[in-house]
């Protein structure tokens, strides 16, 4: 009696009723990196079947040691050296097909060879013997390509980011002056609280066109009513934002106050998700267009940015959506994500339909600030005009009773004229005392010294007391005069006063100044290396389940770790050499003539 090959591979005293078919062209080994899914036992016969090229009936075998064994054939080494595969079935034992490798042919003679086998555990026990149970699944191919699929990371390097052309907001287009002042361009100073953004102010907004005279005409205004000191700052401001926060009904007027802005009223702006391309490559998987493959990546123009997932944008749109806060006093903005991340730390709109994440914030800030000058004297003039006419006034009044004089009589006697007597009226910035012929009276025959020729034309008195009292009118007088003079003179040499300035203004210069959305992603180069990965072994899994053998239309790979499967026919040998091979990772095809093509699509259904 022979011994020959059973389950468990004991051995059984019995007579050799075995029929072995060798198999050649089947395109799997016992690396066990691919292998074939079969929906059905039938199924996978009727395959191995059509692979045969030599069968043996009534072969016996030898005591299997562990998985391997050998069986003596009666055939040349030459006529079986094209075969690869073999099956088997002990019908004294049972009608079970059993599936081996062929790993060596012996030459015996020129008519016998040994044939050396190791059993394939895959084809014979776990398609239909054998039940996975949950497992941590490393890696594997989903039944889906969806985003949820995506979110789990990868240990891929990535290679330098390439970004795709810069998109303003449209936002920052045009843009205008704001005014922060205490008065407007009458000089008025109001009274009134004004609604900024919900803050209240002493300050008034003024609206300013962004041109060359309308500032100047402004700032002009105030000097001559001494107001300049009243504006605290010039910012330059987005147009569309002012247009967008006016209250009841308001329009904009050229260098006319804003008497009020609505309170957290964001202007709204759109970026496009990425559709099917990375760059100029078309992957194959939907995770190429995920972080960190490809991502949305915000700046602001001045050396700030953030990077978005476009996965985690919660619109079914296509769109990634953001809603810009201004706050227009100190020139600052944020653009805050839409429905993005879930809802922490967000806010929900009105409508109730979206949510702002604000700890994803991006902001823009040190808005450029506008310099302007001031006519230093004229700004003093308008202060200072009334107490300088006040003194002298008086001083002329001193002279001309000091002197003795009328107001219709002349001042003061000279060689080449007489002066008449002003009035304080007729003092203004650029003529203090005309002469009584034509010319201006200059600063110097005010300081001259006085002299009994200049004292002694009037009616003055006889009496020495008087006379000296008399006198002494007339040099006060003088000094009234000279020193109120004096300080228009020092006013006029004043510099101009030039205040503000400062921000981002070489941004400005460029045009940059803006919220940029970019798409960022992978060369097109290092996408299709990625992709090819991906479309070979799946996605990063890290989950505890199911392994899938059988979800896409070609090939299924899965990776576990510790597999976890169950058989009630196998033995423990076998069911830990499977477990191996799902922790090494497997592909199952579904046609064994596409084994390798990865050119093909498979997509999930």
């Amino acid at each position: 009696m022979l011994s020959c090959y059973c389950k468990g591979g004991e051995n059984m005293q019995i007579q050799p009723n075995s029929v072995i078919k060798l198999c050649s062209g089947v395109p799997i080994d016992s690396s066990y990196k691919d292998t074939i899914y079969f929906a059905s036992r039938s199924a996978q016969k009727s395959y191995f079947d059509s692979k045969v090229s030599r069968t043996m009936d009534k072969a016996s075998f030898q005591r299997i040691n562990g998985q391997q064994g050998v069986v003596r054939m009666s055939a040349s080494a030459e006529s079986i050296y094209n075969c690869n595969y073999m099956m088997f079935q002990n019908s004294n034992y049972s009608t079970k097909w059993f599936y081996a490798f062929i790993t060596n042919i012996e030459y015996v003679n020129d008519k016998v060879s040994n044939v050396y086998f190791t059993i394939d555990v895959m084809q014979t026990w776990f398609l239909f013997d054998c039940t996975l149970k949950e497992s941590f699944v490393e890696r594997e191919h989903h039944a889906t390509d969806n985003t949820n699929d995506c979110l789990v990371g990868e240990n891929i390097p990535t290679g330098q980011m390439m970004y795709d052309q810069p998109i303003k907001s449209g936002i920052f287009n045009d843009w205008c002056l704001i005014i922060v002042s205490g008065a407007d361009e009458q000089g008025a100073i109001s009274e009134l609280q004004y609604n900024y953004n919900g803050m209240y102010s002493p300050c008034m907004l003024i609206y300013c066109d962004n041109d060359q005279h309308s500032l100047a005409e402004f700032i002009m205004a105030l000097d001559n009513k001494g107001k300049t000191d009243q504006i605290i700052n010039i910012i330059l401001t987005p147009k569309s934002v002012i247009k967008h926060l006016l209250t009841n009904g308001q329009t904009l007027t050229n260098k006319k106050p804003i008497y009020g802005l609505k309170q957290n009223d964001p202007l709204p702006f759109q970026v496009n998700k990425p559709t099917n391309k990375v760059g100029s490559y078309v992957p194959k998987n939907h995770k190429l267009l995920c972080y960190p493959y490809t991502y949305l990546t915000l700046s602001n123009g001045s050396g700030n940015s953030i990077d978005y997932r476009y996965e985690l944008f919660d619109d079914i749109s296509g769109k990634c959506n953001f809603e810009v806060f201004s706050d227009v006093i100190n020139g600052y903005y944020m653009a805050s994500p839409l429905n993005y991340n879930g809802t922490s730390s967000g806010q929900t709109t009105s409508a109730g339909d979206t949510t702002i994440n604000f700890d994803f914030s991006l902001t823009l800030d040190n808005m450029p600030i506008v310099p302007w000058s001031s006519d230093t004297f004229k700004v003093w003039w308008a202060q200072n005009k009334v107490s300088v006419q006040s003194n002298i006034a008086t001083g002329l009044a001193k002279l001309t009773l000091g002197a003795g004089l009328t107001e219709a009589q002349p001042m003061i006697p000279t060689g080449g004229g007489v002066f008449h007597q002003p009035k304080a009226t007729e003092i203004n910035p650029n003529t203090s005392i005309k002469l009584a012929g034509n010319g201006q009276f200059d600063m110097n025959s005010v300081m001259r010294p006085m002299s009994p020729q200049y004292i002694g034309s009037g009616n003055m008195s006889s009496n020495p007391i008087e006379s000296a009292m008399q006198a002494g009118m007339v040099v006060s007088g003088y000094s009234d005069i000279k020193n109120s003079l004096i300080q228009m003179q020092q006013a006029k040499t004043l510099p101009v006063s030039s205040r503000g300035g400062g921000g981002n203004n070489v941004m400005l210069d460029t045009t940059f100044l803006d919220f940029y959305s970019m798409n960022t992603h992978v060369h097109p180069k290092i996408a299709k290396i990625i992709d090819d990965y991906f479309t070979m072994f799946g996605y990063a899994t890290n989950e505890v389940k199911v392994p899938n053998i059988n979800v896409r239309p070609h090939w299924t790979y899965t990776k576990t770790q510790q597999c976890n499967l169950v058989s009630i026919n196998c033995s423990n040998n076998d069911i830990t050499a499977i477990k191996n091979i799902f922790d090494n990772g497997i592909t199952f095809w579904k046609n064994a003539s596409e084994i390798g093509n990865y050119s093909l699509d498979n997509s999930p259904n």
